[in-house]
């Protein structure tokens, strides 16, 4: 039996042993990166090894899961996440961004024009920029049309509609671009909104009553210079229409900065860019939205005490330095070109990379506005973004819509029966059908006249 005088002394190896224990172990913060990036492992070598130089004893912990807040808004448990500025606003409602203080955000002034302005609330930031992205117009530098073309009418009179019906089309003929995925689509319908009223934000619809028929007819357009089966159609691959465009497929394709990684080194003297132009406001094309990644600091970092570690964090993740190196080659492979938010950064990276000068100009030649959808972001795209894509899919520009033998067509392997019988008197069967109607139609190859 321990005596009374013995339990002082346990106590305080008690509270020695808590103490030396709670010293050396190691805190972590949990980060959750964007996924959506050609080499997503580059940005974590880079930050985890900038980060034990200064903070050796606080470890990083990624969380794989972490989507960018399309589909899910931040765990309690991440301290720092990149996410999409479509939720930025919203995510600031729901009380999950931390305020960061201007003056505690290291080289402010440095910032792209719109990113500071996007971010800015009084003298607080709602997140530190990371990274930019819009919609790009690539063409071939000796186009002289598409060199030309300012409007979305002139690069429809320039590339011309139905000029192709496969996914891949010929070489040098026709547009590429993706409408595969819903929430991009309605992505789009707001750019067009925007660059046809130039004016932000823009009205919303919440049902299919209020959507603006000519944003409608504009998308569209666009569809109808590619092809149902190219637009329509998940690739195989990311940036796949990059990779087929620096195969000789296409005249043009419209995709974000970084799909021109996917591009032989040698062609890049020979690529064009431009914002693309959703309308045929002028005021509006100058100044277009752009999609942009914002580093958050979670306000249950306070719950933590974490708060300041986390913004130390996130000014290390978008410090020029750590861009130039996350952007720049790396493994023997080129740089990502992602758009940085920081002047500094691009300025460092052209000076290396001319096809990332063409980018700079490209951002330097607009006016952009950070794409924020504003409070009610997440419940206006599950409302709307399946109703906008069925808008674009219905009586396509390029094909004549016979209905299907039998009426019904169930599936896609279904279709590969039904339609080529179907459509063997209107040239061919487009690789289009839908059932969204009844009967269920599919799309000839014959276009409208």
């Amino acid at each position: 039996m321990l005596s009374k005088k013995s339990f002082p002394l346990i106590i305080a190896l008690i509270f020695t042993f808590l103490f030396i224990t709670t010293a050396c172990a190691k805190q972590t913060l949990t980060v959750g990166l964007y996924p959506d990036v050609p080499r997503i492992e580059q940005f974590k070598s880079v930050i985890e090894a900038e980060w034990k130089k200064i903070e050796p004893d606080v470890a990083i912990t990624w969380d794989e899961k972490w989507g960018g807040g399309y589909e899910a808004d931040p765990a309690d448990t991440l301290d720092v996440y990149v996410f999409d500025t479509l939720y930025l606003t919203y995510f600031n409602a729901q009380g999950l961004l931390y305020n960061i203080p201007k003056n505690q955000v290291n080289n402010y002034e440095d910032f792209l024009s719109y990113a500071k302005a996007g971010v800015s609330s009084g003298d607080n930031v709602l997140g530190i920029p990371q990274l930019g992205c819009t919609t790009v117009l690539f063409y071939r530098s000796d186009d002289k049309a598409m060199a030309a073309a300012t409007t979305l009418e002139d690069v429809a009179k320039a590339l011309g509609t139905c000029t192709y019906y496969p996914q891949v089309p010929p070489a040098s003929v026709g547009l590429m671009a993706d409408f595969s995925n819903e929430s991009a689509n309605a992505g789009y319908y707001i750019q067009s909104l925007q660059c046809d009223k130039n004016q932000w934000p823009v009205s919303l619809p919440y049902d299919e009553s209020e959507i603006d028929t000519k944003i409608i007819n504009y998308i569209k357009q666009v569809i109808g210079m590619s092809s149902f089966q190219d637009a329509l159609t998940e690739a195989p691959i990311s940036y796949q229409r990059g990779t087929w465009f620096g195969q000789g497929h296409g005249r043009a394709y419209i995709g974000y900065s970084e799909s021109v990684s996917t591009i032989p080194e040698n062609q890049y003297d020979t690529i064009s860019v431009k914002v693309m132009p959703w309308a045929n406001n002028t005021e509006g094309i100058a100044a277009p939205l752009f999609y942009s990644d914002v580093i958050g600091v979670n306000t249950s970092t306070q719950k933590r005490g974490t708060t300041e570690l986390a913004i130390k964090l996130a000014n290390l993740m978008a410090s020029a330095d750590i861009l130039v190196q996350c952007l720049g080659p790396y493994e023997g492979k080129g740089p990502q070109y992602l758009i940085p938010a920081r002047n500094s950064a691009f300025q460092a990276l052209s000076a290396d990379h001319p096809m990332y000068q063409k980018i700079y100009d490209m951002v330097d030649s607009t006016s952009p506005i950070m794409f924020d959808a504003g409070p009610d972001a997440r419940n206006w795209f599950n409302i709307m973004q399946k109703p906008l894509t069925i808008d674009y899919k219905a009586d396509p520009t390029c094909y004549t819509d016979i209905p299907a033998k039998g009426g019904f067509i169930p599936d896609n392997a279904a279709a590969q029966t039904i339609c080529p019988d179907t459509c063997q008197n209107y040239n061919g069967w487009s690789g289009q059908w839908t059932n969204i109607v009844t009967p269920s139609v599919c799309g000839c190859n014959t276009p409208r006249q």
